[in-house]
């Protein structure tokens, strides 16, 4: 059975720029600027690189951001992250779990990698490539759990009933201390499957017809990921640079969050007065978009519909026309005779007036000339009926507000130091992300994999 992995956005996001800049972190770090004391290079623009990557959507192509809002956007996030320091946020829950999740996920994966590498492809297809791996992978857990003197008890572990909804099964499945296995002095009690069934599956498995099942796979799972962990430590993988710096990476990402997430915090509670100007400064964010009501006739042939097109635009009613002449189809005007967006026949919102006539439409079969023959008045929706959205546009403009006051006066009080060429670097950088990246997603197709993606 393969462990399972699991994974913070900020490890995401490291993970993404290491996958996307091989050539760079192999040219070495080139520094860009100095915060503080504090030197940044192009490792930490990578990152900063790797979350614009993680939360861009892969069906639209990328545009470079320019570099000097890059580099003050990169000197801007070391400044929270030193603030988040000297508030001592590293000592908190929220950065050091996540952070030593990220790095147990990242040894068990480089542990995986490097046992899957055993097997050599060859002339073997992708299919028994894989199968092979993953065959070479179970036996390697399968010798590690002898080699940890691994005892399980199977009997135990089939008699915890996580399909129940009893709340008695329940309490004791979430309490007990019994061990269902035991490895080299430590041990994994139901208390503990419990914690980890409910973060796997989140909702738990109650009522699940394939809770047994799922209940099994997420202990050999549990039971396989503490294995690997303590071999690949064992083996000195946590000590090897390139993991140190993905620690940092990680930690500085988590710390960029954190801070962040203090920083940000602001009372707001806005008086009625205040509510009612800003929803008066801002009526068209509260405003239906504007629509149309059009007559339209159908033709057989794009000519005719030309022909007619020009006679209406000579100022000929589109009815009258569609009676008298030649080529018309018979039967219900083609496009709706409510109202409907402009957009949806392809014309723009603000350019619309009663009378416009648009080139002929071609659909199937025929031709379409449609004139616009109505605008529906719209008016802002009364402050009543959108208060709850007015309200979160405050909050949204109010917190934008607050975070660019609190950078200026953290870079107020800092010493920044831009070294020569930074914005030409960061350019190059930048450009070699984005071209990589639309590269990646061109031929892109699946790897084959030994387990999940960390």
């Amino acid at each position: 059975m393969m462990p399972t992995y699991r994974r913070t956005r900020v490890a995401a996001a490291v993970s993404a720029a290491l996958l996307v800049l091989p050539a760079l972190a192999a040219a070495g770090p080139v520094a860009l600027a100095v915060v503080n004391g504090d030197t940044l290079t192009t490792t930490e623009l990578t990152m900063e690189l790797g979350v614009m990557l993680a939360n861009a959507p892969t069906d639209l192509r990328l545009e470079a951001p320019a570099p000097d809002r890059v580099l003050r956007r990169l000197i801007q996030n070391q400044l929270v992250v030193q603030e988040g320091y000297r508030m001592g946020l590293d000592q908190r829950f929220s950065v050091r779990n996540p952070k030593a999740e990220a790095l147990r996920n990242r040894f068990v994966r480089a542990l995986l990698d490097s046992v899957a590498a055993l097997v050599p492809r060859g002339e073997l297809d992708q299919a028994a490539w894989v199968g092979l791996r993953q065959l070479r992978v179970e036996s390697y857990l399968d010798e590690l759990r002898r080699n940890h003197g691994v005892q399980v008890d199977t009997l135990l572990l089939a008699s915890l009933d996580y399909a129940s909804a009893d709340a008695g099964v329940l309490a004791a499945l979430r309490d007990s201390d019994q061990v269902i296995a035991r490895l080299d002095g430590s041990s994994i009690s139901v208390a503990d499957l419990t914690r980890e069934i409910r973060f796997v599956a989140f909702h738990g498995l109650e009522g699940k017809p394939d809770a047994a099942e799922r209940r099994d796979k997420i202990f050999w799972d549990t039971l396989h990921e503490r294995l690997l962990y303590r071999e690949a430590r064992r083996l000195g993988l946590d000590r090897r640079p390139d993991m140190a710096r993905y620690a940092a990476s990680v930690e500085r990402g988590l710390m960029l969050e954190e801070a962040t997430s203090v920083l940000v915090r602001f009372e707001f509670a806005p008086d009625d007065q205040a509510v009612r100007a800003f929803y008066a400064a801002n009526l068209a964010a509260v405003t239906p978009p504007v629509r149309i009501r059009m007559e339209s006739v159908k033709l057989t042939n794009e000519q005719a519909a030309r022909s007619l097109r020009d006679k209406a635009l000579q100022g000929a009613k589109l009815s009258w026309l569609a009676r008298n002449m030649p080529d018309v189809v018979d039967g219900p005007p083609p496009f709706p005779t409510d109202f409907f967006l402009p957009q949806q026949v392809g014309l723009d919102a603000a350019a619309v007036e009663v009378g416009l006539i648009p080139e002929p439409y071609g659909v199937p079969g025929a031709w379409v000339v449609a004139r616009v023959a109505e605008i529906e008045q719209v008016v802002p929706r009364p402050l009543e009926q959108c208060r709850n959205e007015i309200l979160t546009m405050m909050q949204a403009r109010a917190t934008q507000e607050h975070m660019a006051d609190v950078l200026a006066r953290l870079e107020a009080a800092s010493t920044v130091e831009i070294l020569p060429g930074a914005v030409d670097e960061v350019a190059k950088v930048t450009a070699d992300v984005v071209a990589t990246r639309e590269r990646s997603l061109e031929k892109a197709e699946p790897a084959p994999a030994t387990q999940p993606a960390p």
